[in-house]
C-alpha cells in the first residue's frame, strides 16, 4: 500500500483534529514571540544640553502585545472523542442532529461482527448498522436520519458507518 493510499485511509476528522492543533501551536509560538520583542527595555537617551536650553522630558512608555483572540471553531466536536459532525465528514451530513458520538463493539456469534451505533447531543443512542439494530437493545438510526428530498431516499449514510468501522479496526 503506498503512502498516498494509507493517508487516504484517515478519517476526515484526524485531519480537522491536526488541523486544530497546528493553528493552536501557531497562535502560541507567536504569541511567545511578541511577548519575547515587547519584553526587552527601550533604550533611552540622555543629551547633556546647555541649563539654559529646556528640553522636552522624555516619557517612557512600555507596549504590551495585543492578547489574540481565543480560537473558535464551529465544529462541536473539538473536545469530544470519536465525534463526528457535518463540518468533519466529508460527505453530506446523514442526520438531523447536528453532531454525534460514534462507537463500534464487537459481536461474536458464528463469526466476528462489528456493530456501529451513535450518541446524539441528548444522550440517546442508535443503532446504525444491520449487526448493531439485530443485536443491540437501542432505537433504529432511522429516527433521525435525514430525508434527501427524494420521496422516501434518505442521504447516504455509508460515510459515517465507515467512520464507525474503523474504530472497530
Amino acid at each position: 500500500m503506498t503512502l498516498e493510499q494509507r493517508l487516504r485511509r484517515v478519517p476526515p476528522w484526524v485531519w480537522v483534529l491536526l488541523a486544530v492543533v497546528a493553528l493552536i501551536l501557531a497562535c502560541c509560538m507567536g504569541a511567545g514571540i511578541g511577548a519575547a520583542s515587547s519584553d526587552a527595555a527601550p533604550e533611552t537617551t540622555t543629551s547633556s544640553a546647555p541649563a539654559e536650553t529646556s528640553t522636552p522630558p522624555v516619557v517612557e512608555t512600555s507596549t504590551t502585545p495585543a492578547e489574540t483572540a481565543p480560537v473558535v471553531s464551529s465544529d462541536p466536536c473539538i473536545d469530544r472523542e470519536h465525534c463526528v459532525s457535518p463540518e468533519n465528514l466529508d460527505a453530506a451530513w446523514p442526520l438531523t442532529v447536528p453532531w454525534v458520538e460514534v462507537s463500534c463493539l464487537w459481536h461474536y456469534g458464528d463469526q466476528k461482527q462489528a456493530m456501529v451505533y451513535v450518541t446524539a447531543p441528548d444522550d440517546q443512542s442508535y443503532a446504525v448498522n444491520g449487526t448493531a439494530q439485530a443485536f443491540l437493545d437501542m432505537p433504529k438510526i432511522d429516527l433521525i436520519w435525514a430525508d434527501s428530498g427524494i420521496a422516501g431516499v434518505k442521504v447516504n449514510i455509508e460515510p459515517l458507518t465507515n467512520v464507525g468501522l474503523l474504530l472497530c479496526k
